[in-house]
């Protein structure tokens, strides 16, 4: 019995240290560490938020824009270009991706529930089943590891691992908007100060916290006209959008009379 399981172990970590599954299985290690952080307290489940913002300008170009907050007092902020903004906070920016991938990428977002729950639970669904089909497939379908065929396994296992996850989300997304059911007790959004968490708010995409006596609520906030916000900044929640279930907010200002 104990050398099956010995021969069992070593089927799967043969099949996760396969090239194609390594980044899979690398993953799977953070985002067990970052759970492991959770229990432990050290993270909670908003901690390592991040956003996938994605905004495009006249010209058709579309700015992409990849932020994630680790709140142990550094931040991290990755969008594809180059720029570094003091010690523990990066920033990189790439342009020209076109208008028709900014709305692939916000597609993929809703696909995958994002912004419906923090970031991670989503991520984390979607990690355990790139890893679990990369393994099963490469022990099964690909023993003798053919990068062709493994390429080809390795396309279908990121189309499957994508419809397992929004399925295997709606239940956190039900679970999640319950729990956020809670505003209901402390009336009406509107005219209530929230903090911004993801790297920018523009009128296309944005995410801010607003605390309760519950657990935080995660809003998609918009802001009117040119306003841009940044992550950290405090603003004032000033109309609920019903068409796209957003809020329109504002940077709050603390207005002091003058003596």
């Amino acid at each position: 019995m104990r050398g099956d399981g010995m021969q069992v172990f070593e089927e799967i970590w043969t099949a996760s240290m396969a090239l194609w599954n390594l980044p899979f299985t690398v993953m799977l290690l953070v985002v067990l560490f970052y759970w492991g952080f959770v229990l432990l307290g050290i993270f909670d489940l908003h901690t390592g938020d991040a956003s996938l913002e994605v905004e495009t300008g006249m010209d058709g170009a579309a700015d992409a824009d990849v932020s994630a907050d680790a709140d142990i007092s550094s931040d991290a902020s990755v969008e594809g270009g180059a720029e570094a903004h003091g010690p523990g906070d990066a920033d990189v920016h790439a342009d020209g991706m076109g208008a028709e991938s900014g709305g692939w990428l916000h597609s993929t977002g809703d696909f995958l529930h994002v912004g419906a729950m923090p970031v991670m639970v989503p991520l984390s669904l979607l990690t355990l089943c790139l890893w679990t089909l990369g393994v099963v497939s490469t022990h099964y379908l690909n023993p003798a590891g053919h990068w062709g065929l493994a390429l080809a396994l390795t396309g279908g296992n990121l189309v499957l691992s994508a419809v397992l996850t929004r399925y295997l989300g709606w239940p956190l997304r039900w679970l999640f908007t319950a729990l956020n059911k809670d505003y209901d007790s402390i009336g009406p959004l509107v005219g209530q100060i929230c903090r911004v968490t993801t790297g920018e708010v523009t009128p296309k995409f944005g995410q801010a916290t607003l605390e309760t006596r519950g657990s935080p609520l995660t809003l998609n906030v918009r802001t009117t006209g040119d306003e841009v916000l940044h992550r950290g900044d405090e603003a004032l929640v000033i109309q609920h959008d019903k068409k796209t279930d957003s809020y329109r907010i504002t940077r709050f200002k603390n207005l002091k009379l003058e003596e």
